[in-house]
């Protein structure tokens, strides 16, 4: 069964009105509020093809129909009008986003929360799995006065900076030794599964550096432990408190279940 452009109004008409007040929608809904240039009759007649389709459904307790997860999938990949950005907007957003470059984590986290503002609703944005995942490089960035940037990149194309004391006394040149040993030594492998022993040649090869080589395996093995085996994706909230705007939390019990959701 195809989708012509009157199932795609009419789809687009019953997602829209359930978002807005989170009750099942009919015939007669859509037809006074939408405008279509059809009668009920017709509108119901298409309902049935949009559920038969799996886009729509009944609950058992009303007449009218309710967007399906494939129904919504469908108004978020080819009907769901862009959402459009003002001036201010843009440049309130590239500002913020800019002033946070320096942490992965942070744009991430920081995203979710402009989302939110700037839709009034509560924003989920997955991170990637930051504990898990093949080390594939390894740099060092001149920082500051015995400090310095060591950037991580995994395989999965994730990168993650961190800064790591390396005395007063260490040159750039030495740094990029430093970094060019681990890559030899390391690149392709999960730092969860290093032998003893390729720690103990690391070791040999950069003696004089073994304090550094310390607080650098320190931080490597918190980014990649994975103490159960399977890691779980960051997931960041934003605007949680705006469900309570939304109609269908009008409901407390509808609120706790998703505050326990989230809360998990």
């Amino acid at each position: 069964m195809e989708m012509d452009e009157r199932k795609h109004k009419i789809l687009k008409a019953i997602v829209q009105d359930y978002i807005a007040t989170a009750e099942p929608v009919g015939s007669r809904t859509v037809s006074k509020k939408f405008e279509l240039g059809v009668s009920p009759a017709t509108i119901r007649n298409e309902m049935a093809d949009l559920e038969e389709l799996g886009l729509i459904e009944q609950p058992h307790t009303s007449a009218g129909r309710i967007p399906s997860d494939s129904g919504y999938r469908y108004y978020v990949d080819y009907l769901m009008d862009p959402l459009s950005l003002n001036h201010d907007e843009k440049k309130n957003i590239n500002q913020e986003i800019t002033s946070r470059l320096s942490e992965v984590q942070e744009v991430i986290e920081y995203t979710g929360k402009l989302i939110s503002q700037v839709t009034n609703l509560t924003s989920i944005v997955l991170g990637p799995k930051s504990r898990s995942g093949i080390l594939k490089n390894l740099y060092f960035l001149p920082y500051e006065q015995g400090k310095a940037i060591m950037v991580t990149v995994k395989e999965n194309g994730s990168v993650e900076n961190n800064i790591v004391d390396i005395g007063p006394d260490t040159s750039p040149e030495e740094l990029q030794i430093l970094a060019n040993i681990f890559n030899q030594k390391m690149s392709g492998t999960r730092v969860q599964d290093l032998k003893k022993g390729l720690i103990n040649e690391i070791y040999s090869e950069l003696s004089r550096k073994r304090r550094i080589i310390d607080g650098m395996m320190g931080i490597l093995e918190r980014m990649f432990d994975d103490k159960d085996g399977e890691s779980e994706e960051r997931v960041y909230l934003g605007g949680t408190l705006n469900m309570l705007d939304q109609p269908e939390f009008r409901d407390i019990n509808k609120v706790r279940k998703n505050a326990e959701l989230l809360m998990e």
